[in-house]
């Protein structure tokens, strides 16, 4: 029985990277063996419904070796986005535990001073926790741009990816 695929898990991301290479490379056998089947075509005279098949096998063997390279491409850029997105969930664990060692808590987002009354009586204190909180802030924007960087990167791929498959979709049609 397979795991379930969680959103923004990065080992979930891996498996579907994996599994587009797996894709990938069946679809590399696939043209090969259908280039097999197109060889003793080529090597006798043929008629004209030999030369038409011919021409379609042609055509779906390179529709399927397009569509191998296009699950390639993808799925190492998923392989990319599992790493980094392994790296983000790092630091933000690691800013999780500074923001608790400083005394504050994260919220939507934000690193925020607790509700109540927690302060001490030394200005001096504040000062320091709010620098540290605006330090803290400042590393959680940071982390929140380089995300919707790479989501926006993916969604290029994505964008891409079908693009492409569309122009192995259309190909195929004629």
């Amino acid at each position: 029985m397979s795991r379930a695929l969680v959103l923004g898990d990065p080992s979930s991301v891996s498996r579907l990277a994996t599994d587009a290479a797996r894709s990938a490379r069946d679809l590399q056998d696939c043209a090969t063996a259908l280039e097999e089947l197109l060889a003793p075509l080529r090597e006798r005279r043929s008629t004209r419904v030999e030369r038409d098949l011919a021409g379609r096998l042609r055509t779906l063997i390179e529709a399927t070796r397009a569509s191998a390279r296009t699950l390639e491409t993808f799925g190492r850029h998923l392989q990319s986005q599992s790493a980094d997105l392994s790296v983000l969930r790092g630091d933000l664990g690691r800013i999780r535990e500074e923001i608790a060692a400083a005394g504050l808590v994260l919220q939507d987002g934000r690193a925020l001073l607790p509700w109540g009354i927690t302060g001490v009586a030394a200005a001096e204190e504040d000062s320091r926790r709010e620098a540290a909180r605006q330090a803290l802030q400042a590393k959680l924007d940071h982390l929140a741009r380089l995300a919707a960087r790479r989501a926006g990167s993916l969604a290029d791929v994505l964008v891409d990816t079908a693009a492409q498959w569309a122009e192995v979709a259309a190909s195929m049609r004629h």
